[in-house]
């Protein structure tokens, strides 16, 4: 069984969101029509290369989301 390189959450040092050589994040936040915003986040793994997620969100949860990522 291959060994896991890229560590759990609660064994990364730190902050819990990292880009090195062995994790990656990609964001991209895109403003559409009436209020609504498009969040993409990509992020790539040894083991499972590069995932893809996408947030469609009002005004109201975008904050949401940004008071939560930065507290």
């Amino acid at each position: 069984m291959q060994q896991y390189v890229t560590p759990q959450a609660g064994r990364t040092p730190g902050a819990n969101v990292i880009d090195t050589l062995n994790y990656k994040v990609d964001v991209k936040l895109t403003e559409l029509r009436n209020d609504t915003w498009h969040l993409e986040i990509k992020t790539w793994t040894p083991e499972y290369k590069w995932v893809h997620r996408e947030l469609f969100l009002t005004a109201e949860e975008l904050a949401n989301f940004r008071r939560e990522v930065n507290s």
